[in-house]
């Protein structure tokens, strides 16, 4: 499957999202924490649903994801994982858009829990690989797929 992504600069480029894989087949290694640039909130997941949402002032297990990819899938394609959810669901949970929200919850892998940065030093976007939209925050409680261009509410500091 081959997508169109608008990058940053207006430049168009072509990326081909790799297959889906299992969880059992993934090598995980970063561990971030993400703060949305735009209300100075980490991103974090709902213990209890499994939705995304930014109004935590601090980091903590809840807050922390790991970058998750096969070995065989181009470096800019990975999925996130959130260990917490994984730990309270009994089972490996992503990230992926859900209708007008993202959340985390054990699922089998497809090409739609795919993702890609974009940007960087010091702001990053979180780009979904199959729309093209990134991550956007545009209030504490307010995590969406949003544009398909880098902006303030998509700007999110990758913190260790």
């Amino acid at each position: 499957m081959t997508l169109v992504l608008g990058l940053a600069g207006g430049a168009v480029a072509a990326v081909a999202t790799p297959a889906p894989a299992q969880a059992g087949t993934l090598v995980c290694g970063n561990r971030y924490f993400l703060r949305a640039a735009s209300t100075n909130t980490y991103i974090s997941v709902d213990p209890g649903t499994g939705l995304v949402y930014a109004d935590i002032t601090w980091k903590g297990w809840w807050q922390q994801f790991r970058v998750c990819r096969e070995t065989s899938w181009d470096k800019r394609h990975f999925v996130l994982k959130s260990e917490a959810a994984s730990a309270g669901f009994g089972a490996d949970s992503f990230l992926r858009p859900v209708a007008n929200d993202f959340a985390v919850f054990p699922h089998t892998l497809e090409n739609y829990d795919i993702f890609m940065w974009d940007g960087g030093n010091p702001y990053w976007g979180l780009v979904h690989a199959s729309t093209g939209r990134y991550l956007s925050v545009s209030s504490p409680l307010s995590v969406y797929p949003g544009p398909a261009n880098l902006g303030w509410g998509q700007a999110l500091y990758r913190e260790s």
